[in-house]
């Protein structure tokens, strides 16, 4: 069985391996000491870290869709607003 602090070196390992800065390894040590003197299984720790890191990273992808899409919306409008308007033709309209 790992150590909490194996752990915590190992997902600071990854993510510095896929181009993140782990900045808080200690922060993830901690929060798995206090979890652990609290009465969970190590198992359950990791699963609870494990959830609240995957909540986070949804909640950051929701953000930056969001971010992206009003981008893409407002580029739209701007091409809009600045398109040329159509010639008017000096006939009667085929309306009501």
């Amino acid at each position: 069985m790992p150590s909490a602090i194996s752990i915590a070196s190992l997902a600071c390992r990854i993510s510095v391996s896929v181009g993140l800065v782990c900045h808080r390894p200690a922060q993830a040590r901690a929060a798995q000491a206090s979890r652990s003197s609290l009465g969970f299984p190590p198992d359950q720790i990791r699963q609870v870290l494990s959830n609240m890191v995957h909540l986070e990273a949804t909640t950051l992808a929701l953000i930056h869709t969001f971010w992206a899409t009003t981008a893409i919306l407002l580029f739209v409008a701007a091409l809009i607003w600045l398109a040329p308007r159509p010639s008017k033709s000096g006939g009667m309209t085929m309306g009501h």
